[in-house]
């Protein structure tokens, strides 16, 4: 907690966990994404990734499509793979941004290229689909 507290960005990140996971603690979503926020802001894209996710689901903030997305994007342009994929599932999806298949695998690629899997899948279905 005292790296956290001083800024570290990692122990941020961790210490958002404990609070939404209740490990460590009473689950308390809020102050889950207080943390995230702090490390987002210090440009650990995990915790940029993570506070998309917490925008997306409502989970500790209300509901909001859009920012997440808008989070989400800062992490996949820093290039965490993760928030690649979820991207590419929000244009897949028309989830926060106007449907656009195009930039849906364009980001699925992305997050294909730094081997996470989820996209590799999801490209080949897409794929799969396009040539029927």
């Amino acid at each position: 907690m005292k790296a956290a507290e001083q800024g570290y960005a990692l122990a941020e990140n961790q210490v958002a966990h404990y609070y939404q996971s209740g490990l460590y603690s009473e689950r308390d979503y809020e102050e889950a994404v207080k943390w995230f926020r702090k490390a987002a802001d210090n440009d650990l894209a995990e915790a940029q990734k993570n506070l998309g996710w917490c925008y997306c689901t409502g989970r500790g903030v209300e509901k909001d499509l859009a920012e997440g997305v808008r989070w989400y994007t800062i992490a996949a342009e820093q290039g965490n793979a993760e928030a690649q994929y979820y991207l590419a599932e929000c244009y897949q999806n028309g989830l926060g941004v106007v449907k656009d298949i195009s930039k849906a695998i364009e980001w699925h690629e992305k997050a294909a290229a730094n081997h996470y899997q989820l996209s590799v899948n999801e490209l080949k279905k897409i794929r799969e689909k396009a040539a029927k």
